[in-house]
């Protein structure tokens, strides 16, 4: 039998799922705002707040009005035939700092 000390010492393992795959909101197709139907700027006023979060790679556009129906970011990693959980479609975004930019700029 484990006397009390030895349990204690073992560290307390963590058994979360998909733990190495990317996370959708690093993603340069995620998005958690679609743009309001009949808006075409770039004003944040002109984009709602999505509770799911949709990924912009994958949607149906309908063939009438041009409007396009992005799937949501879940479906798409639940689906096998789409990013699934492996994010086969993953493209990490490119976050640049001010520094980074320097030499690229002319001053």
């Amino acid at each position: 039998m484990f006397s009390k000390r030895i349990v204690r010492s073992i560290p307390k393992l963590r058994f979360i799922k998909n733990m190495n795959f990317p996370a959708c909101d690093n993603c340069l197709y995620f998005r958690n705002f679609i743009p309001i139907e009949g808006t075409s700027s770039d004003f944040a006023s002109d984009f709602e707040y999505s509770k799911i979060g949709v990924c912009m790679k994958f949607g149906h556009k309908n063939m009438i009005t041009g409007k396009i129906d992005y799937d949501s970011a879940i479906n798409c990693r639940n689906d096998a035939s789409k990013c699934s959980n492996e994010a086969f479609h993953f493209t990490p975004l490119n976050i640049y700092t001010l520094e980074d930019l320097k030499p690229h700029l002319s001053v």
